[in-house]
C-alpha cells in the first residue's frame, strides 16, 4: 500500500464500528495499547486486533471527508507517514485537519474497511475509532529529538549576526536551529547547502527534509530583517566525539569580507 495506491471510499464503508459490548471486546479494551512492532501485524490480520487501543503519529494523504456525524481520514503511519493506510474516524464534524497535516490519534482497532484504489483494485485497510485526533510537527511524530543541546552561541561579523540557538539529535537526522539577524546597512545572503558538520574526521553535509516542512531562512535578508530557519543534516553518532557546525554567510557588499562561521557543539559531558 504505497504512496500511489490511494483510495476512493464511499463514504458508508466510513462508517465502521469499533468495538461492540462483547465480553471479549471488553477485555481487549483492558489490554496494553497496541505497539508499534504489532502495528504490522495489523494490515494483515485486522479482526484479531478490534477493540484494543492504540496511539500513533500518522500523515493526511487525501482530504478529509466530513458529515454531520463526524470526520474521516486517510492516514498513513508506517515509515515516516508514507506507508500503512488506515482509515480514522472520530466524531466531530468541525475537526480543523487537512491533507498533509501531521496528527497524533488515540483511539480504538475497529473493523476492516473495503475501498477501491484510483486503479478500480478492491482493496482493504484498518478502521480506528478516534477519540483524540491533534495536529503535530514532523519532529515530535516521526523524528523526535534523542538529544538536545542548547547552545545560544552568536558570532556578529560586520552586522552579520548569526545565533546557534539549539541543536537537536534524532535517529534519522539532524536539525539545527539557527537565527540570522542583518545589523548592516546592505543585503546579505544564507544559503543552505553551504552548511556542513564536522565530527571527528567525518563530514556531514546538508540535507533538505522535505517532508517535514521546516521553517526555512531566507536566502536575501534585508537590513534590520531577522530570519529563523531549521538547518537539517544526516544522523550524527551520539556516542562519538563533539560537532563542529559551519555556516556560510555572503553581502551584497562586496568589499566585506566574511570568515567561515563555526560553532562549537558539546557532545559528551
Amino acid at each position: 500500500m504505497k504512496r500511489w495506491l490511494y483510495f476512493s471510499v464511499v463514504l458508508s464503508l466510513l462508517l465502521f464500528t469499533a468495538c461492540g459490548h462483547s465480553k471479549e471486546e471488553k477485555e481487549k479494551a483492558e489490554e496494553p495499547v497496541v505497539t508499534s512492532e504489532e502495528f504490522q501485524q495489523i494490515y494483515t490480520n485486522t479482526k484479531d486486533y478490534k477493540g484494543r487501543r492504540v496511539e500513533f503519529y500518522g500523515k493526511v494523504f487525501t482530504e478529509p471527508s466530513r458529515d454531520k456525524n463526524g470526520t474521516y481520514l486517510q492516514v498513513f503511519i508506517l515509515d515516516g507517514g508514507n506507508d500503512g493506510n488506515t482509515l480514522v474516524s472520530i466524531d466531530d464534524p468541525n475537526l480543523e485537519v487537512s491533507i498533509d497535516d501531521i496528527v497524533r490519534v488515540t483511539g480504538v482497532i475497529g473493523d476492516e474497511v473495503e475501498g477501491e484504489n484510483l486503479l478500480g483494485v478492491t482493496m482493504t485497510m484498518p478502521g480506528v475509532a478516534a477519540t483524540q485526533v491533534e495536529k503535530v510537527d514532523y519532529a515530535t511524530a516521526f523524528a523526535p529529538s534523542m538529544k538536545t543541546v542548547e547552545l545560544n552561541q552568536e558570532l556578529n561579523q560586520n552586522g552579520y549576526k548569526m545565533t546557534l540557538e539549539r541543536v537537536e539529535f534524532a535517529k534519522s537526522e539532524t536539525r539545527a536551529y539557527l537565527k540570522i539577524e542583518n545589523e548592516s546597512s546592505t543585503n546579505i545572503q544564507f544559503y543552505p547547502y553551504n552548511s556542513m558538520v564536522q565530527q571527528g574526521n567525518k563530514q556531514y553535509d546538508y540535507e533538505e527534509n522535505w517532508e517535514a516542512q521546516y521553517e526555512q531562512i531566507s536566502d536575501d535578508i534585508l537590513p534590520g530583517v531577522v530570519s529563523e530557519g531549521v538547518v537539517t543534516f544526516p544522523a550524527i553518532d551520539l556516542n562519538g566525539g563533539d560537532v563542529r557546525f559551519v555556516f556560510e554567510g555572503l553581502s551584497d557588499d562586496y568589499n566585506v569580507e566574511f570568515e567561515t562561521f563555526i560553532f562549537e557543539c558539546p557532545l559528551q559531558p
